[in-house]
């Protein structure tokens, strides 16, 4: 594994192209196994599973700063969030053809 880590890393944007597949990817599978909940507050409504995994993944990078040996990376946060927004138009695509079931606030 650590072979294609390597050539993944040596890639120019490598690093930032694995964190929106790999975070994107969570986001989606988790929007499918919650049958893609919305969360609406107001007129507006995301994803539940996105928002899930954009909380816990934000939590993970912010934690990276009191880490030894980690850094927090501003690009690698950047990457994940545009992984979460284009897993939920993939969401509101398959939504179509899915039943929606709503969480009210």
């Amino acid at each position: 594994m650590r072979g294609f880590l390597g050539w993944v890393n040596s890639l120019p944007f490598g690093d930032k192209a694995g964190h929106f597949v790999l975070i994107g990817t969570m986001a989606h599978l988790l929007n499918f196994a919650l049958r893609f909940k919305v969360l609406s507050v107001g007129r507006l409504g995301s994803q539940l599973g996105g928002l899930l995994v954009l909380t816990v993944i934000t939590g993970e990078e912010f934690s990276q700063i009191w880490i030894p040996g980690r850094t927090f990376d501003l690009g690698d946060l950047v990457a994940n969030s545009l992984g979460v927004a284009v897993a939920e138009l993939v969401a509101r695509r398959c939504r179509v053809k899915s039943p929606v079931t709503r969480v009210a606030r």
